[in-house]
């Protein structure tokens, strides 16, 4: 790390070992550092290295929890992912919402940037940025054992935004795909079920 800034020693690492690819995002958090362009471009010439064993790794799949349920920067994490082409990858089902746009009163951005920016809106609400208009959801946020359950299907709930019949339903079956996938529990997988399949009772 120099200049607040996380440099890759290795120019082929990420080719020798494509699991170091959430651990460089790992680090990012840990150390509040942000990624050189160098590392950036190593990141994305990597990508066709991302495949259904890295989807299935459990060293990746608990990295990339262990993210979300840290919470700090996450949000951001998530973007720059997003912007590299890393998350489409590792989640091929996000791929089908990017730059999807879905003209009603509650998305102004494309599906994509929606379900990045409602995970950081829960970042923000659990930092206590909305602490003195909602002091009891402030309070129940942190109060959530499994953040990581919670933020991961946040950042899923729109997946079935684009197919056919309801998105709800459809994205709930793809979101307990994805956490079969992540080697989830079949606990957690019924609550992302939960949640997706009701999340339009909380508009």
């Amino acid at each position: 790390i120099a200049h607040g800034e996380l440099h890759l020693l290795d120019p082929v690492a990420f080719k020798k070992d494509p699991s170091l690819l959430m651990t460089l995002f790992q680090h990012c958090q840990a150390y509040q550092a942000k990624v050189d362009f160098r590392t950036e471009e190593a990141v994305m010439e990597a990508l066709p290295f991302i495949d259904d064993r890295f989807r299935a790794s459990q060293k990746v799949n608990q990295a990339f929890l262990s993210i979300l349920r840290r919470g700090k920067g996450a949000d951001a994490l998530l973007m720059k992912m997003h912007q590299l082409g890393f998350l489409s990858r590792y989640i091929p089902e996000f791929s089908d919402v990017e730059g999807k746009v879905h003209y009603d009163l509650y998305h102004v951005h494309p599906v994509d940037i929606h379900s990045i920016l409602a995970v950081e809106e829960l970042g923000r609400l659990r930092d206590g940025y909305y602490q003195k208009d909602y002091p009891l959801l402030t309070s129940l946020i942190r109060e959530i054992e499994k953040p990581d359950i919670l933020f991961l299907t946040t950042l899923l709930h729109d997946i079935g935004k684009g197919k056919e019949g309801g998105h709800s339903s459809v994205g709930a079956e793809m979101g307990n795909r994805i956490g079969w996938r992540m080697g989830l529990p079949m606990e957690d997988r019924g609550l992302m079920d939960f949640l997706v399949r009701h999340h339009l009772l909380m508009l």
